[in-house]
């Protein structure tokens, strides 16, 4: 029976014993009626009270237990979350250092094509203005050269005059 319901009733029963006061809204009741009232009551009573302590122990339990699972939880997606930060941090740092290394490969490589492009263009330079001397060289030794036919084939050709004019001379006598 329902603790209300039960209450409802016994209330009924009392005010079946109790008398009424003449013109006035109070009752008295014999102590034996409360007494039964009371006990009816407390037989009554405990049976809610253990259904409803028994409800919230569960209820209190299932709380405890919800709170505790949803800490675990927390707990779990607080630990996965700080691996995944550490995680991506190495990560990142790892892929920042080889950017770095390659930017300094880079720039090396870059600075050694420079270098490499700016020698050749001073050797390039440089063997033009060898070139140069050298047909300068070569120019001038081959004007000495001809200069120096030239005048040693003019003293032939005196020479072989000279010779010729005095054979015919000798000839001639």
């Amino acid at each position: 029976m329902e603790l209300n319901q039960i209450l409802e009733d016994e209330r009924d029963k009392l005010l079946e014993h109790a008398s009424r006061l003449w013109f006035s809204d109070s009752y008295i009741l014999n102590d034996t009626k409360i007494d039964e009232f009371i006990l009816n009551i407390k037989a009554n009573f405990p049976e809610s009270i253990r259904e409803a302590k028994k409800v919230m122990s569960e209820r209190h339990r299932l709380l405890e237990n919800a709170q505790q699972e949803a800490a675990d939880i927390i707990n779990k997606a607080n630990a996965d979350a700080e691996n995944l930060m550490e995680y991506a941090k190495r990560d990142a740092e790892t892929m920042l250092e080889h950017a770095k290394e390659k930017h300094a490969r880079l720039i090396d490589e870059h600075n050694i094509m420079i270098q490499a492009q700016e020698r050749a263009n001073e050797i390039i330079a440089q063997s033009k203005v060898e070139a140069e001397k050298f047909a300068e060289q070569v120019n001038s030794y081959a004007d000495n050269i001809f200069n120096y036919l030239n005048g040693s084939i003019a003293h032939l050709s005196e020479s072989v005059k000279s010779n010729q004019a005095q054979l015919e001379q000798a000839l001639r006598r």
